[in-house]
């Protein structure tokens, strides 16, 4: 059997291409090409070229200098919008909303991990603006409007059915009259982690463990102390962060799909005994309660932790049917995993994920938590180490997010006689979530009842174009089952 593997909007088995990027191209009048080059009468290492509206907000001589080059051609789709990459940041483009500058930093992040311009937040309706105290960004779905706002690298997210009011520009802050000249002294690379050793960890934390050594591909420098660890490379100087922290941050960078969710370390603080580092792409920190290390995300009520395997995606069935109930998919999921199988070198098994700390949840207390059992899981496993595993991950998310409610979704199946196994594995599911006490989402052989065999990729995957035909059979299961666990609390 082959598994399905979704790269990048691409489906793939065993590096066989199936299906082609779903997007197309829009060609918008004038165009601006940085540079090319031409070798045996082809075009080479010719720079994407930037065109229409993109190109007259990317010409503003602020944007063009701090977005850099582009680094892919404009990519637009069905409704008209138009995104297109810059090395610092995003423009987007759309028929209703205008044309807005997004330049990469916590919002940008935020928004994007929240699936962007495709997911439930919309288009861009304001460029990021900086504010006295922070930046802010508007958005749009085209019924309710979101107003992004970040301080100190923290973002919240405010909704509303008007459109928000216009943020004020900060003031520039007038400079001083005098610049105080102060001498400094070079340190050598060894005095500065050893001076960032003090800070961070007191002089009891400050004895080093280990002489400086390079154990990434990046020049990065690392030393060990008994109260942390210190990276350092010439662009951010030292930076320190918990033990733990950096044992989950080189174990994470062993999975191809998961090394670049954090990226690499750029600055520290310290807020009380607790040391928080910033990565290019989060912030993390050690949770003395779980023992784990997690990113300051932090979900709420109208979240959704999603953990799963190739049904899993922003747009698939399960995405568009969890914000279709009401909830934002924060996903860690990967193709071929389960709570035992897993993809050595690409992504860990979910009990690895959450157990292990190969993954750093966020913190808060999501609405629901869904886990999809996975079908992986039949192919060499037996049915009670899989139900053992299950037990021991669910016990763990009971743990790390006590107020939440947490689904486990069954196996999804045909009523035929070779998903028999899945059916087995379905009930095994079903026992693992009756012992630990949470909801279970039972979809096995609902690829019969809805009679999805025509909408099909695959024995076990629907068309990327026919995901919805599930998400609202889904949504509805949900919502059923939510309801009947707040009528039974109330009685």
């Amino acid at each position: 059997m082959h598994i399905l593997k979704r790269r990048n909007n691409f489906y793939t088995r065993e590096g066989e291409k199936i299906k082609t990027h779903s997007f197309t191209v829009k060609t918008l009048g004038t165009v601006l090409i940085l540079s090319t080059a031409v070798i045996g009468g082809s075009t080479a290492n010719a720079a994407p070229a930037v065109t229409g509206d993109i190109l007259a907000a990317y010409q503003q001589p602020q944007v063009r200098a701090s977005f850099g080059p582009a680094l892919d051609i404009a990519r637009c789709n069905q409704n008209g919008g138009c995104l297109q990459v810059f090395r610092h940041g995003k423009i987007y483009q759309h028929p209703q909303y205008g044309t807005h500058t997004v330049p990469n930093g916590p919002i940008s992040r935020y928004y994007e991990h929240h699936g962007g311009h495709m997911g439930v937040y919309g288009y861009p309706t304001s460029s990021v603006t900086a504010t006295a105290t922070g930046t802010t960004l508007t958005t749009s779905n085209g019924k309710t409007y979101y107003t992004f706002t970040e301080t100190a690298g923290a973002v919240t997210v405010a909704v509303s059915t008007t459109p928000p009011a216009s943020p004020k520009p900060a003031q520039p802050t007038p400079a001083p009259k005098t610049q105080p000249i102060v001498e400094r002294k070079t340190l050598t690379v060894e005095q500065q982690i050893r001076d960032t050793a003090q800070e961070a960890f007191g002089t009891a934390g400050a004895q080093p463990i280990s002489d400086i050594y390079r154990p990434f591909p990046e020049d990065i420098q690392v030393q060990r102390f008994t109260g942390g660890v210190i990276t350092y490379t010439k662009t951010t100087g030292p930076i320190a962060m918990h033990g733990m922290v950096y044992d989950h941050w080189w174990k994470a960078r062993e999975y191809s799909d998961f090394k670049n969710r954090e990226g690499l370390p750029t600055t520290w603080h310290k807020t009380g005994d607790t040391i928080y580092t910033q990565f290019e792409h989060t912030q993390l920190y050690w949770d003395p309660h779980t023992r784990l290390a997690r990113t300051t995300q932090n979900l709420g009520p109208h979240d959704a932790l999603t953990i799963g395997d190739s049904q899993v995606w922003d747009n698939s069935w399960v995405g568009q049917g969890l914000r279709a109930a009401g909830y934002t998919p924060t996903m860690y999921r990967c193709g071929g995993t389960g709570f035992i199988a897993d993809r050595p070198g690409t992504c860990p098994s979910y009990t690895d994920g959450v157990i292990n700390n190969k993954w750093a949840l966020p913190s808060g207390n999501p609405g629901i938590i869904y886990l999809d059992a996975s079908g992986n899981d039949t192919y060499h496993n037996s049915q009670e180490s899989v139900r053992a595993e299950t037990v021991k991950t669910i016990e763990k998310l009971k743990q790390m997010y006590p107020n939440s409610t947490i689904v486990l979704g069954g196996i999804l199946s045909k009523e035929q006689p070779h998903h028999a196994r899945r059916h087995v594995y379905n009930e095994a599911a079903r026992t693992a979530a009756t012992q630990t006490g949470v909801l279970f989402l039972d979809t096995r052989g609902w690829l019969t009842t809805y009679r999805l065999y025509p909408y099909m990729a695959d024995d076990l995957h629907l068309k990327d174009q026919d995901q919805w035909r599930l998400a609202d059979p889904f949504k509805n299961a949900l919502k059923n089952l939510l309801a009947t666990q707040t009528s039974t609390k109330k009685s």
